[in-house]
């Protein structure tokens, strides 16, 4: 029997058993802890399938050519990749019929509207994890809970037990390794050291920065013609838009990373996949 070689490029905590599975810093023991600016461990022509979901809007448009790219060399000739990433044309399109309706006395859509320009802005422009979308979620009463899980999906029962249950700080050091720990306790007394030479706003320039280069913040959007060009331009052939439930993946279904028992994980998102000729 031939076994596929597949791949799963910033995997957080969504993982198959059946897949290399990578991230940095990795969710679980069967994870491999990745730097992606190295390369992927792995052999050029080696791999049948890459797979990855919200990563690239993570990065520059530079550096997502050069993950793609580093994909493609990893792929055998026929190989696919899937890539999963917010999509801007829905998210605008949205924010443009809530805002149509709540300038024309639908104040019933004024929540709606709010989020989605949530959607549009927050993670390009945060300061600080989880930014204005984890406070609209953790300290407001949500009228339109049903609206923002229709937009985030299982993203959101995460957050709203988060707000149940608040995790401190020695709380969230807790299982990480010693590395971590110490980086942790080391960007701390770098960003006091910037507060005793410079003041205040130093050490929040500090904060900031060390926050926004830690990959949660976005970095660039896709729509359904940028991303399948991108694809184009770094080497692939024939890219595709699909829905979740639908790859040329073989078997892709069962390995739910795209859909969990019938549910799909992310319903904001687009979903591209394409070939190495």
């Amino acid at each position: 029997m031939i076994v596929s070689v597949l791949v799963n490029v910033g995997c957080g905590n969504v993982w198959h058993s059946a897949w290399y599975n990578y991230d940095i810093p990795s969710a679980d023991p069967a994870d491999k802890r990745l730097n992606v600016w190295l390369g992927l461990p792995l052999e050029s022509d080696s791999v049948d399938a890459c797979y990855s979901s919200h990563v690239l809007e993570h990065l520059s448009y530079k550096e997502a050519s050069k993950l793609l790219t580093e994909c493609r060399r990893v792929l055998r000739r026929g190989g696919e990749i899937r890539v999963v990433v917010p999509d801007l044309e829905v998210i605008a399109r949205e924010y443009l019929r809530a805002l149509e309706d709540v300038t024309s006395g639908r104040t019933s859509r004024s929540a709606d509207y709010h989020w989605m320009k949530l959607e549009l802005i927050d993670q390009l422009s945060r300061e600080e994890s989880g930014g204005e979308m984890a406070r609209f979620l953790t300290k407001e009463e949500v009228s339109n809970i049903d609206f923002v899980r229709s937009r985030i999906g299982t993203e959101l029962d995460e957050l709203l037990a988060e707000r149940k249950n608040p995790r401190s700080s020695t709380r969230r050091l807790a299982g990480k390794s010693i590395g971590q720990i110490l980086e942790f306790i080391r960007n701390k007394g770098v960003e006091v050291a910037a507060g005793v030479i410079g003041g205040a706003r130093a050490r929040k320039s500090v904060r900031v920065g060390r926050f926004r280069d830690s990959g949660e913040v976005h970095r660039w959007m896709y729509d359904r013609y940028s991303l399948p060009k991108l694809l184009k331009d770094v080497g692939y052939s024939d890219p595709r838009v699909c829905a979740a439930t639908e790859s040329r993946i073989d078997g892709f279904g069962r390995y739910q990373l795209d859909v969990v028992n019938g549910r799909v994980r992310k319903p904001d998102s687009l979903f591209v996949e394409a070939v190495k000729p």
